[in-house]
Parts: C-alpha cells; structure tokens; sequence
C-alpha cells in the first residue's frame, strides 16, 4: 500500500506555482509578421533564423496565430538558432511549451515530421520532439506527439492532433519522478505529454536512459523548429503546420502552469490576424473561392473595424470585405477574385493599444486548363521538337510523341555547362539514375547532361491521368548562361506569360526568341525576364516582365522557337514548366497627375512616377503620337501651334 502510494504521488509534477517566465531558455512567440528573423522574447537573445545550410535562401512564412502571429511550416525549411543555442542537455529536467495547428495527412512519420530537436543521432543523445502518424481502423489518418531520445521514444496515441485546429503541446520530462511507473528514473519513458492540458495516455516509452548530448565539439547540432537535422545534417525531418509561442523550459512546469499555459495566460501582444479557409500559400484556387479572416484583440485590448485592413496586389479591398462582429472580435469574407491571376495580399489589424499585427501570402487563380511547355521537354537532335508531347511512361521507354530518350544535341538545342552529377563512364550505374532522372536511356549518359529530377510540384492531372508510372520532371541546378530551346505550334492567342518555379535566393532568367534553332550558330532575341525569388523550397507563378518591372502581354501563334536562359542563377533554381495565360485579366489603371506650369514664354509639363510616356496629338481624339522627353518633364513655348497633351501610365 506504501509503495503504491508513493508512485502515484511521484507520478504527479509538482505544483507549486511559479512565474511561467522562471526558467524559460527561449521564447518566440512569432508576432514579427516580416522580416527574416523571430526574436527571443525570454531575454536570452535566441533569434531563430532559416536554417541556411540545408535551405540557402529560405524565407520565413508568416502565418496568422493562436496570439499574434505564427509561422508557416510546409516541409520546405525549418528554423534555428544563429546563435547556436543547443537546448537542455544530459539527464536535466525540461518543458517544451507551443500551439500547434496542423491537418497534415501523412500516415508514415517514422522519417518526418519533426517539430523540433536537438543533440546527437545516437542512442539517448538527441531530444527529438515530432508527430507519430497512423491509421485509424477506418482508414483515417491521426497524428500524435512522440518524444524521441535515439533508441527510445514515448508517445501518446489517444488525443490526435491534425484537425486543422489549433491545439496545445506540452512535453515535460522531470528525471526524479517515475512518470512511467516502471522503476527506472531519468529515461526517456518519464515523458508526459500534455495536449489541450490533458495529460495523454501513454503509449510506448522504454527505460531508455535521457543523456542527451549538447557539445557542439562532439557533434551536437542546434535546437531548432519546424523540423530536425536527424538522422544527420543532410537529412533533415521537417513538418507541415504552423507553430506559434514556442517556449522551451529548463525545469519541469507543473500541472497548474501546464493547464494555465493552455488556457493562453502569460499571453498579451498584437491582434491574432487569422486567414481561416486555407487559401493562403494554395494554388490553382477556383474563383469562386471567398478569402476568410478573423481578428481577435489579446487582453484587454480591442480592435475598431476601421484598424482591419486587407489588400490583393497592393490596392485596398476592405471597402468589398463583409465584416461582422464587434471591437472583442471580428469575422470577414471577401469574395471577388479573379481566374488565371497570380495574388499578392496583405492583411492586418491595430488594436487600442497602438499594437499592430500584419503578414503578406500569397495564392493563385491559374487554371490548368491553359497551353503549357514543360521545362525539360527541351528540342532534341538538332532542333526537332513534339508539337503537342505526351508525358511519358518509364525511363527508357520510345513513347511515340514523347521526350524520352530523346537526346538533346549541346549548342543547338540546349547548353549545359556539366557540372552536375551524372555518370559519363560506361560501367556507371545506368539504372539508378534512370529510376530518378529523365531522358537519359542507355547510350544517351554522354550525350545529354542537362540537369534533370523528378519535380517536388505538386503532380498535375495531365500526369496522373497519364499512368502510375509517369512522374513530371523539373530541369535543376540551374546556371548562368544555361539555356534551353523550345519550338512549338503556340495556339493564336495574347497571353501573360508565368514561369512555374522555385529558387534558393534571387535568380533570373531570361525568355527569348530564337530564329534559326537547328543552326550551331543561333540569334536569340532577348523579349523578357522572370525575376524568380527565394520561395523557401515552394513553386511558385512568376510573370514575365520587361527590364522596368513591367508584366508583359504577348501576341503568340503558329510556329516559334522560345528560349530560357538563366540570366543570374546560381544553380538553386528549379523550372518546371512555362505557362501561357489568356490576358483577359484586368488590372487596376495607374493614377498619374499631368501638372502645367508656365513660365514667361515657356510652359512646363511634368507628371508623377517613372515609366509614363507623354504623348501629343492636334486633335483631342488623336491620332497620338510619343514625344521624347527627359524623365518626367518636357517644355515647349507658349507661342507654339495649339497641341493636346495626354500621359499614359504604364
């Protein structure tokens, strides 16, 4: 009776009630909104940054939270410590206290889903924190927390965590309470897992003794979130989710801090700005899809209708949002958008106290259903092409209409500067990189090096329709003055023309027309560029645009030769296919003012902004024609012929 007594009694954390700042080791609470950098609000000075190693280029993604802001998670990047903050080490007591909101639907997390980690990948060195996914008996997919220490793990599997709502998590350990009731103090087993301050049941858990290494001289990597470098540096675990007031503790919190933690006290910041219906960061959304928000002031605070502000593409919408609610909270829907356009929103909220959440996403209407070129259907054997090619089916198959095996000839069709990594030696293993590449049958290794792998877009219908053996393909490690040549029977048409992409950072690369693709000695006509951006590991659309900045609308049709060409790239960039857009979308005209001053016998005209063209006609009707002028200004006499004047903005 004594000895069951007091394992029930060690079994519960202590509670005693302490400041829920006491022993907090970092604290990001995400409501920066922009910028490349979450501040440490625990005092420490524990800024987390994108992790650049594995991701060079990678961008936080701002999120709407549970309180204030979050961040964006999608399995692309993850974050840590610049500062080399390597976590709790040894057997020491510690909490990991953050909200978590996820639908994710992968089944097997053995290898993914890491929310954060640190330590060494060796049996009881690493403090792994992560999802536990599975299947229902009815074929729907759960996901739990487990907490890993290399040879052990505990978890939970009776709280599922990925319904789209915000949820929660705590994972204490306290080395001198037998959490798991087994005897054996300090190992892995001692874990609990808190969720919604309901303490799960547990389900797994080993004696496996907690050693975990935080000596970067032996190996230890930095804390980081949203992902892990286990099982090693080149193989990091990331998630798919958003993650807001991440705390990590150097003791073990108590069942009353936990349940207060849970209940969003010791929260007070910014208004949580929250897009509810998913749209963000979404691609090939319907039209007909609404942009859903809500605005929730913390404390005390209260947020006035008139502080909600929400724009596409840098023009203010609010005046054709419905908003409903009151000061305490507010619910909003815009519905309005547009088919094949690529958006760029903004949304925030001031509350009374002067304090001001506010984050950028993105989404795009595009459809399908328009004329596409993919990227590594380039020309082959000296200019020959497919008019209209079908996706393949496997590697080293002769599809009729199809780009396998057709191999491209080096200064005619394309141009590689071969500083990848595929095999030119006979005894190479062909098939590994058959199974992974493209367009590389036997015989064709030494001839056709363009870089080539399988896309990590998301798989179109066109593929999927196609076969369960076709796959699309991206053209990779993309380098400066790398091009590729494209012929094809363009349906008559004016289009904006978008790039599907991803970069690692900055890169640009150019679209052309090219006059004579079978000839060694081509002309390529420079006509636009596409100004890829650092996506985080996402594709993205971006339009071709003019060397002002300017989007471009083409007249295409019949025959043509197009060529892209990587302008500045530094081999992070990956291009998956062009697409050409009916340019039926309408765009909002730019106000310029036409001011005119005089000045004894002269007269001055000037407007405002760059790129507007002043044009003159005799008449009011026209015909116009350009006058050159000098930036934004031109001056003429005040006894010249009677003339009309007129600015057309870009």
């Amino acid at each position: 009776m004594t000895t069951v007594a007091l394992s029930a009694l060690m079994a519960i954390p202590a509670t005693q009630s302490q400041n829920l700042r006491d022993g907090l080791e970092v604290y990001w609470s995400f409501d920066e909104g922009s910028g490349n950098m979450a501040n440490d609000t625990s005092g420490n000075d524990r800024e987390a940054v994108p992790e650049e190693n594995l991701f060079p280029g990678a961008m936080i993604d701002w999120s709407g939270g549970k309180f204030g802001g979050s961040v964006k998670f999608d399995s692309s990047y993850m974050l840590h410590s610049p500062f080399e903050y390597y976590g709790i080490g040894d057997a020491n007591p510690r909490t990991i206290s953050m909200w978590v909101k996820t639908d994710w639907q992968a089944a097997n997390s053995s290898s993914v889903g890491a929310i954060m980690g640190w330590g060494v990948h060796a049996g009881r060195q690493r403090w792994h924190f992560k999802f536990n996914g599975g299947t229902d008996a009815d074929g729907n997919v759960q996901q739990f927390l487990r907490t890993e220490n290399q040879g052990g793990n505990n978890f939970g599997n009776t709280i599922p965590v990925n319904d789209g709502e915000w949820h929660h998590f705590i994972s204490v350990f306290d080395p001198d309470v037998d959490a798991n009731e087994d005897g054996i103090l300090a190992a892995v087993g001692d874990v609990d897992h808190y969720v919604d301050g309901v303490l799960e049941n547990k389900n797994g858990g080993v004696g496996n003794p907690v050693e975990t290494l935080i000596d970067p001289e032996q190996g230890a990597v930095p804390v980081t979130i949203g992902g892990g470098y286990f099982p090693d540096i080149n193989g990091a675990r990331l998630m798919e989710g958003r993650v807001d007031e991440v705390r990590i503790y150097s003791r073990a919190l108590s069942v009353e801090e936990i349940q207060a933690l849970a209940a969003g006290r010791d929260v007070d910041g910014p208004p949580s700005v929250e897009i509810t219906n998913n749209i963000e960061g979404a691609e090939l959304v319907s039209e007909d899809t609404p942009i859903e928000f809500t605005i929730t002031p913390q404390g005390d605070a209260t947020v006035a209708k008139s502080d909600i502000t929400l724009e596409l593409n840098g023009r203010s919408i609010i005046g054709s949002t419905t908003i409903d609610g009151s000061v305490t909270g507010w619910t909003g829907s815009f519905t309005g958008l547009e088919k094949n356009k690529v958006y760029n929103g903004k949304i925030g909220a001031t509350d009374s106290k002067g304090r001001s959440y506010s984050f950028e996403f993105s989404f795009d209407t595009i459809s399908l259903d328009n004329y596409s070129i993919e990227a590594e259907d380039f020309n082959f054997d000296g200019g020959e092409f497919f008019a209209n090619p079908v996706p393949c089916d496997t590697p080293g198959g002769s599809t009729a209409n199809c780009y396998f095996d057709r191999v491209s000839e080096i200064g005619v069709d394309a141009n590689d500067d071969f500083a990848d990594d595929r095999p030119t030696d006979e005894d190479a293993d062909f098939q590994a990189f058959l199974d992974n590449g493209f367009r590389f049958g036997p015989g064709s290794f030494k001839d056709e090096l363009v870089d080539t792998w399988v896309s990590g877009d998301a798989l179109r219908g066109k593929f999927t329709d196609a076969g369960d053996n076709v796959r699309d393909y991206d053209v990779e490690r993309v380098n400066t003055d790398e091009w590729y040549n494209y012929t094809r029977n363009i349906p008559q048409g004016t289009y904006q023309v978008l790039l599907r992409a991803r970069g690692r950072g900055d890169q640009t690369i150019g679209l052309g027309s090219v006059n004579n693709p079978t000839s060694a000695n081509q002309t390529a006509t420079a006509i636009g560029q596409f100004n890829v951006t650092g996506t985080g590991g996402a594709y993205k659309f971006f339009p071709l645009k003019d060397e002002s900045g300017r989007d471009l609308i083409m007249e295409y049709g019949g025959e043509q030769t197009l060529r892209l060409t990587a302008i500045n790239a530094d081999g992070n960039v990956d291009l998956n296919y062009i697409m050409f857009v009916p340019a039926t979308i309408s765009e909002e005209p730019v106000e310029v003012e036409l001011m005119i001053a005089a000045d004894g016998t002269q007269v001055t005209l000037s407007w405002d902004g760059d790129g507007g063209v002043l044009q003159q006609s005799a008449t009011v009707n026209g015909p116009w024609s350009n006058v050159d002028t000098t930036g934004s200004s031109h001056t003429v006499t005040a006894d010249q012929s009677e003339a009309y004047f007129r600015v057309v903005a870009p």
